[in-house]
This record gives C-alpha cells, structure tokens and sequence, in this order.
C-alpha cells in the first residue's frame, strides 16, 4: 500500500511541478526537534511524536496563522500531526513524512485560496480527503471546533483565542486539545458571529479567554459571559500569558517545550506533541529566557527543556539558560554559632 502511495504521489509531483527542491533534512535530539525552515521543522516534529504513523494527518498552509492557530488544537486533540504545505503543491519534505505516516485521511484546514485544488487531489494518494474551511477565519475556526465535537464528543469548556494575533494561541492551544476542546477565534474588540452561534449551540459549562484585555476585550469577555463563566488566563506579555496558561494546566511536567514567541509555525507544529508528552509550550525570545517563564521552568521542575525550531528560532543559549531555570537553587545550609564554653575556677576561689 505505501509503495503504490509512494509511487503515485511522486508522479503527480512531477506532473505539477518540474525542479522541485530537494527533501530538506528534518532533525530531533534531546535538546532541539527542528529543520531548516518551518516546513522541515513541521516534519521533525512530526516525526518525534508520531514514530509508529499516524491514521489522520493535518495539512495547513504555512503562511496562514489563524488556520494554524484552530488546526493545532484540533489535531493534538485528535493525535494527528500538523504538517505545513505551500498553497499550490505538498512539499517534497511532507511527501515523504506523509509516505511514513500512512494516514488513511488527510484534512486540509483553510479554503481553497490557503491550499489549492491541486493540493486536495494530491492529498487523495494517501486517502480521504476532508477540507474545513470556511469563509473566513472565524468560519474555518467554527467548521474545525464542530469537525472536532464529532470526533471526540462534546467538550464541557470552550477556549477563545484573538484571531488578529498568533502568540496566545501557541501555548493555549495545548491546554484546549488536552480538554478535548475547541479553539475558536474572535476579533479583537467584537465577539465574532461566527463563534458567538457556536458558543450558544455549544452550552459550554465555562469559557477560557486566553490573552489580556489587549488581545481580547473585557466587552468581548462580558459578552461571551452571558453563555458560560468566563476564566481569563493573561499575562503583561505574551510571555507571562504562557506562563499563566502553563501554571494552570500542568501542576508539574517531565519535560518543556521552547517556541520562539515572535514567530508561530514551530509552536502550533508543536502542539501534538506536546500533548503526546503531556508537556507546556512556553514561549521564549530567540536570545533570551524571559524572567517570568524562567520562574514557571523552575516551578515544572522537568528532567528535558526541548526547543523547537532551528537555532535562530530559539539558540543554543536560550536552551542552556532554560535548562539552567531548571535546576533547583543552590541552598547553602547555615552553620550553627559554636556555644561559648566557660570554664569555671577553682572550689572556694573568690573570683
């Protein structure tokens, strides 16, 4: 079966492209799981989490945060891998992963205008195809959270991320695929239609709002409070967000993963594998912990901080330093003071 896959994939490759790059060289140690592009590092991780195959895989394009962000979720939540494709054609790279997965279906998360026909008929090689796309952001999301409730069942939690800006949804996006529940996205100071009519047909038990007041409004929160109780989980940056997501889902963790705070694909790439090591996505700068996420490391106490990425992602630096938040602090135990001995004079002696 994967022979007749490998061979029919390869040919409609050729057939729609000619000079096609190379299979760029996916890499995993104990330190960092990445490639040299985003793509590349899709498969890496991938491959770290899914080492047997995989029955579902989720292909989104690479360039579209918003799909990224609810694709993430949704596939941690239904143990699939999230591989990233170009708009017109699969990449040699995902070919490949795709060919060692094995998947009996393949979803493609976005519209045409995010992966095009010719992507849903050479997804086909390998299986169903099932696209969940919608007419915008908010649709797409709203297709993928009732895709997922038909899956897994009906989650008891909704989390409500902004679809204006990607980095609270990289760390909260473990949280909801660990709750089996959906991600959706909302405009910043407006509660979407979109996700308000799936919010009132869900009848969730509470809603969680990831990001500040910046990234998600309080008018917003008051509004989708009228359908559940609203947890905000929110920090002063997108940092102590990932913090205070982390500090509310996972009491301790084994391991952790880095993400560059400033750039999505290797986080949302990242999130079935975090769920598969039941692990926290924290975010961090290229160069530099921030203060606040090295206090969550040490609170974790894990034995593997794993960045995900290449090294200008998140640098070898970082991963020492991480590793180092790790460590418990040095206690230098206090030596008692002696106890003055007084050595009395002689029997009778007058002093």
């Amino acid at each position: 079966m994967m022979i007749v896959k490998r061979v029919l994939v390869t040919a409609m490759t050729t057939a729609l492209v000619l000079g096609s790059a190379a299979v760029a060289t996916a890499s995993a140690s104990d330190e960092r799981i990445g490639g040299p592009h985003r793509t590349a590092t899709s498969v890496a991780i991938s491959q770290e989490a899914f080492p047997h195959g995989a029955d579902v895989a989720v292909l989104v394009h690479s360039d579209s945060f918003p799909d990224a962000l609810v694709a993430g979720a949704a596939a941690g939540a239904l143990q699939a891998p999230v591989l990233l494709s170009g708009k017109g054609i699969i990449p040699d790279a995902v070919v490949a992963e795709l060919d060692r997965l094995n998947p009996d279906e393949i979803i493609l998360v976005g519209g045409p205008l995010a992966l095009s026909r010719r992507i849903e008929v050479q997804a086909a090689a390998w299986g169903t195809v099932t696209r969940l796309g919608g007419e915008n952001r908010y649709d797409t999301a709203r297709i993928v959270a009732s895709q997922l409730t038909k899956r897994v069942g009906s989650a008891s939690v909704a989390y409500l991320a902004s679809g204006a800006i990607f980095p609270d949804a990289l760390s909260g996006g473990v949280a909801a695929a660990l709750d089996g529940a959906p991600l959706l996205l909302t405009e910043p100071d407006r509660l979407s239609v979109e996700t308000a009519a799936h919010l009132k047909a869900m009848s969730p038990e509470r809603i969680v709002i990831l990001g500040g007041p910046a990234a998600i409004s309080a008018s917003v929160a008051s509004t989708a409070g009228k359908v559940a109780p609203v947890k905000r989980l929110a920090g002063a940056d997108r940092f102590a967000t990932s913090r205070a997501v982390s500090a509310a889902t996972f009491p301790s963790a084994d391991t952790v993963l880095l993400t560059n705070g400033y750039n999505y694909p290797d986080g949302l790439s990242g999130t079935p594998l975090a769920v598969a090591k039941d692990a926290p996505i924290l975010l961090v700068l290229s160069k530099t912990v921030p203060a606040t996420v090295c206090t969550e490391i040490r609170r974790l106490a894990p034995d593997k901080v794993v960045a995900l990425g290449g090294k200008q992602a998140v640098s070898d630096a970082v991963v020492a330093a991480a590793k180092k938040c790790a460590e418990p602090p040095v206690t230098i135990p206090v030596q008692p003071e002696p106890t003055p001995t007084i050595t009395a004079g002689p029997a009778g002696a007058n002093g």
